[in-house]
């Protein structure tokens, strides 16, 4: 995998998390997958999730993520979540 330059929250990673996403997470685990501050404390957690297919959550309606996505959010936590 290579990664992009830069990958940044504001132009890459926000947009990967739908609406539904957003509602189910807020409601299952009590943080906002919207807030930059929250997916990158816990960006370990969600990369796990989503690599593993896990995430988004099977009843959600949310199809998994493609591999290309999986892959950005990896790299955007290998640049060390740069937010712009």
């Amino acid at each position: 995998m290579a990664c992009p330059d830069k990958v940044t929250w504001t132009n890459d990673i926000q947009g990967l998390f739908t609406p539904v996403d957003v509602a189910c997470m807020k409601k299952a685990r009590n943080f906002d997958l919207s807030s930059y501050d929250d997916v990158k404390a816990n960006a370990t957690q969600i990369y796990q999730q989503v690599s593993s297919g896990n995430m988004p959550k099977s009843d959600s309606g949310e199809p998994p993520w493609p591999q290309a996505w999986v892959d950005l959010f990896l790299c955007w936590i290998q640049q060390n979540f740069p937010e712009n």
